[in-house]
């Protein structure tokens, strides 16, 4: 892959954006939360070949110098990708938490979206469900067990501290249930992603406790409420993966009632866990494919 990074203005700051090249139609990865661009490097491997294939770290992530104040954020944060990167009618395809910020995105700007494909994704359940689950991973005690079980925000003074975290947290990290990646190699490679280096050589690992209390508030005035009800408001062709053995439900009778009236709306099933990412990157660009040419 002809791979090329380039920074795109955002109030607040800039987004760090991976164009992973490939030729034909544009399509925009968006990684969950806790996660960085790299994640999608094998999905986009496997889809450059028919498909111009773009990723960014989301603000308070990665890279990215822009922080997160309020989840409505992020959506405004990809409509402005599309219109400064001049991608036409993009695919978006949202892994977990972000598959409802391509749905949001798809339901307020439907000129701008030509399909959706969500992937393990809370976004099926409803929007009273998913904000129930969202304040339970905001809530205090779990941000700070995350913060401590993940050391989110660490800091260090230089490389040699750098690559100790590296050390320390890639090996135990690839046991954990709730990694981001299957293997210490990859989590490393993840690690180090998300970790932005001062010019004094000091260093702080993203995102920070306060990102994630930002991006789990859903105050009253929220415009971003993620749920199914999202997916029935988008018009373009939409793909809902969903996993035997994945981290968010099925979306059950809903789901599937939904999709029976909607044709644009199609359900693929697999066998497999969390990580499906780097262990299926031919299968979910598949699927990525199969909403490519269905795109009005």
């Amino acid at each position: 892959m002809n791979v090329r990074e380039q920074r795109v203005a955002v109030p607040g700051g800039d987004l760090a954006v991976v164009d992973f090249g490939g030729d034909g139609p544009d399509v925009l990865l968006i990684h969950s939360v806790s996660h960085a661009s790299v994640v999608w490097e094998q999905v986009a491997a496997a889809l450059t070949p028919s498909a111009h294939v773009v990723a960014f770290d989301l603000r308070g992530h990665g890279q990215s110098s822009a922080e997160a104040q309020s989840v409505d954020q992020i959506p405004d944060d990809i409509v402005s990708l599309i219109g400064e990167l001049g991608l036409g009618r993009p695919v978006l395809v949202g892994h977990d938490v972000a598959g409802g910020f391509a749905a949001a995105v798809a339901a307020e700007h439907p000129e701008l979206v030509g399909g959706v494909v969500v992937i393990d994704s809370s976004v099926v359940e409803s929007q009273a469900d998913v904000l129930e689950m969202v304040q339970a991973v905001g809530a205090d005690v779990i941000v700070d067990m995350l913060t401590q079980r993940f050391r989110l925000g660490a800091t260090g003074a230089d490389e040699d501290s750098l690559e100790t975290f590296l050390d320390e947290q890639s090996g135990p990290a690839a046991q954990d249930w709730l990694a981001a990646a299957p293997d210490a190699a990859s989590i490393r490679a993840l690690l180090r992603r998300c970790i932005v280096v001062a010019p004094d050589g000091s260093w702080v690992y993203r995102p920070t406790p306060d990102t994630l209390r930002a991006l789990t508030r859903q105050p009253e005035a929220a415009r971003f409420r993620p749920g199914r009800e999202l997916l029935a408001a988008i018009d373009a062709p939409v793909t809902v993966v969903t996993l035997s053995e994945g981290r968010n439900g099925s979306g059950g009778d809903g789901l599937h009632e939904l999709a029976a009236g909607r044709p644009a709306l199609r359900i693929a099933r697999r066998a497999g866990g969390p990580h499906c990412l780097y262990l299926e990157p031919s299968w979910i660009a598949a699927e990525i494919r199969t909403t490519l040419s269905d795109r009005a």
